[in-house]
C-alpha cells in the first residue's frame, strides 16, 4: 500500500503541483501589493564604501572574518554564458525539472514538488504575490547534474572540513533562482559555515551584520512573513532612517552579475532580488576556523556526531586535529583491538562493473560487505587502521569516510603509512604493530592480496596467523567475518 501511494505521488503532473503551490497561503499573499517600483522607490540607495571590492588574488587573511565582493571569480565558468540571462538559461535547461518545495507524504519522507525552469520563469514574470516562490535547490541528481559542470569552486573557498564527513552537513551547495521581490529572511548560515555566492544574472541587494548583533536588534519575523515587508518596514524605517543600522555595523551592498560575495561564519544577512537572478552558492567550514569554533560545536552538537567529526578531522587534517585538545583527550583510551583494512576486494569485489568505461560509484562498498565489517568491529571491539592503498590520498580517504558514515561505521583515524615503501604492505603492518605495541591488544588483517608471498620468518608466521584473506571476486563473507572476530577475541 505504501509503495503504491509513493508511486502515485512521485508521478504528480504539473497541474497537481501548481495546485499544491497555490494552496500555500504565505506565498500567495497580496495584502500590500508590493511591486518592484515600490521597492526601488521605498528603499534608500546603497551607501558607497560599505564593502571592499577585490580581485581573487587579493583574498587572504584579512578577509577571513570580513565580508567582501570578489570580482572575476566566475571567469572561465560555462555558467557565465549559459546562465547570463533567462533566454540563455532556458535554451540549455528550460525543460529540466527543479524542486520548488516539498510536501509531506503518507508513511514516508517529504516528496519534492518540481516544475521546469521554463514554468518557473513564466510564473516569476507574471505573479503578483508579495512573497513569490524562490528556487533554492540542492538536488543535482539526474537531469540537474550538468548544472554543476558549469561551475568551478574557487580555490580561495575550496577548504571544507565537512567534505570528509558529509553526514554532519549534507546539504551545502545550491542553485538559486528568483524573480523580482524574491529573497531571503535575515539569517546566519547553519552549522558554523561561511559561504560564497556568485551571481550570474540580475542584481541582489544584500544587507549584512556582524555576528555579535542580536536577533532582537534585527526585528526578525517569522518564516511565513513576506521578505519584502522586512525590507520596507525594518531595514528602511528602523535600520536606515532610524540610524540603528549604522550603530550595529550594517554593510549594505548591491551585487551585480559576475560578482561573488563572501559571507564569513556567523554574519547575519538578508537578500532581495531584482530582475531574473540566477546564482550559485556553497557553504563550507574552512580548516582555519575549526579551532575557534570547536567549543561551540562540542557544546551544541550531539556527542556521537562530534566524536565522528573529530575522527574525520584527525584522518584528513591532522594538523587541525592537533589544535583540538578536548577532542584529543576524548580519544585517549586503553589498549585497542585493531583491524588492518584493505578496501578493494574486501569491501567490494575487485572487478567492478564499468559504465562507459568508468567504475560506477554505486558498485563500490557492497552493502553486505559493509555490514560484515561493522559486525567485526562491534563484536571484536576493534578500530580500523587503514592499510589499503586508499590511505595514500586525501580524496580517497574522504570517500571512504563518507561510505563509513553511510553505513553507520565509526570513522578511521589512522593508517599504516602515507606513501608506499620497500617493506610492502606486510612490512608496513608489522612495523605499525611494533611501533604501537603498547596500545594494541589483538589485531587482524583483512586483505584479498597475497601480502606475504614466499617470505618466511617468525614475524611472517605471526602475520599469516592473523591474516584473513578474502576472495577478490566477492569481498568479505560471513565466514571471513567469523574468523576475524575469533582472532580479535583470541579464540584461535
Amino acid at each position: 500500500m505504501r509503495q503504491h501511494i509513493l508511486s502515485q505521488l512521485q508521478h504528480m503532473n504539473t497541474d497537481y503541483v501548481w495546485g499544491c503551490l497555490a494552496e500555500n497561503k504565505a506565498h500567495n499573499i497580496n495584502t500590500r501589493g508590493v511591486k518592484r517600483d515600490d521597492l526601488l522607490a521605498g528603499l534608500c540607495k546603497v551607501a558607497e564604501g560599505c564593502i571592499e571590492y577585490i580581485e581573487e588574488g587579493e583574498w587572504g587573511e584579512r578577509f577571513k572574518d570580513t565580508p567582501c565582493i570578489v570580482k572575476g571569480l566566475a571567469e572561465g565558468w560555462e555558467a557565465t554564458e549559459k546562465w547570463k540571462d533567462q533566454e540563455s538559461f532556458l535554451k540549455h535547461y528550460g525543460d529540466v525539472p527543479f524542486k520548488v518545495t516539498e510536501m509531506c507524504a503518507p508513511m514516508g519522507k517529504p516528496l519534492p514538488l518540481r516544475i521546469t525552469f521554463r514554468e518557473y520563469f513564466s510564473y516569476a514574470d507574471t505573479n503578483d504575490s508579495d512573497f513569490p516562490w524562490y528556487l533554492f535547490g540542492d538536488d543535482f541528481a539526474g537531469p540537474r547534474a550538468p548544472l554543476l559542470d558549469d561551475i568551478a569552486v574557487p580555490t580561495a573557498f575550496a577548504s571544507d572540513i565537512y567534505a570528509s564527513y558529509r553526514h554532519f552537513f549534507p546539504t551545502y551547495r545550491y542553485m538559486v533562482i528568483g524573480g523580482d521581490r524574491t529573497g531571503t529572511h535575515m539569517h546566519t548560515d547553519p552549522k558554523y559555515t561561511c559561504a560564497f555566492n556568485t551571481l550570474l544574472s540580475g542584481q541582489k541587494r544584500w544587507v549584512l551584520f556582524p555576528p555579535h548583533v542580536s536577533k532582537a536588534d534585527l526585528h526578525i519575523g517569522g518564516a511565513s512573513d513576506p521578505v519584502t515587508y522586512w525590507w520596507l518596514d525594518v531595514y528602511q524605517k528602523i535600520l536606515v532612517e532610524g540610524g540603528k543600522g549604522k550603530e550595529l555595523g550594517m554593510i549594505d551592498v548591491l551585487q551585480n552579475a559576475g560578482e561573488t560575495i563572501w559571507v564569513p561564519t556567523g554574519w547575519w544577512h538578508a537578500v532581495l532580488n531584482f530582475g531574473d537572478t540566477i546564482a550559485y552558492t556553497q557553504n563550507s567550514l574552512p580548516a582555519y576556523k575549526v579551532a575557534d569554533l570547536w567549543p561551540a560545536i562540542v557544546a551544541n552538537e550531539p556527542q556521537e556526531h562530534v566524536a565522528a567529526l573529530a575522527a574525520s578531522i584527525a584522518a584528513t587534517h591532522p594538523e587541525v586535529h592537533a589544535q583540538l585538545p578536548s577532542c584529543a583527550a576524548r580519544q585517549e583510551q586503553a589498549k585497542n583491538n585493531v583491524v588492518f583494512l584493505d578496501v578493494d576486494g574486501v569491501l567490494h569485489p575487485l572487478r567492478l562493473e564499468l559504465v562507459n568505461g568508468v567504475c560506477a560509484s554505486d558498485h563500490l562498498f557492497n552493502a553486505e560487505c559493509m555490514r560484515l565489517l561493522k559486525e567485526i568491529l562491534a563484536e571484536g571491539n576493534a578500530k580500523i587502521v587503514l592499510s589499503s592503498s586508499w590511505r595514500m590520498f586525501e580524496h580517497s580517504r574522504a570517500k571512504l569516510q563518507n561510505a563509513f558514515c553511510d553505513h553507520d561505521i565509526a570513522p578511521f583515524v589512522e593508517w599504516t603509512t602515507v606513501m608506499e615503501d620497500s617493506a610492502g604492505r606486510a612490512g608496513q603492518i608489522l612495523r605499525y604493530v611494533q611501533e604501537h605495541g603498547d596500545d594494541i591488544n589483538e589485531w587482524v588483517v583483512l586483505d584479498d592480496e597475497d601480502i606475504i608471498g614466499d617470505r618466511e620468518g617468525m614475524l611472517m608466521q605471526v602475520l599469516r596467523a592473523r591474516w584473513v584473506r578474502t576472495d577478490k571476486d566477492t569481498g568479505l563473507t560471513a565466514d571471513d567475518a567469523r574468523r576475524a572476530v575469533s582472532i580479535l577475541l583470541d579464540e584461535e
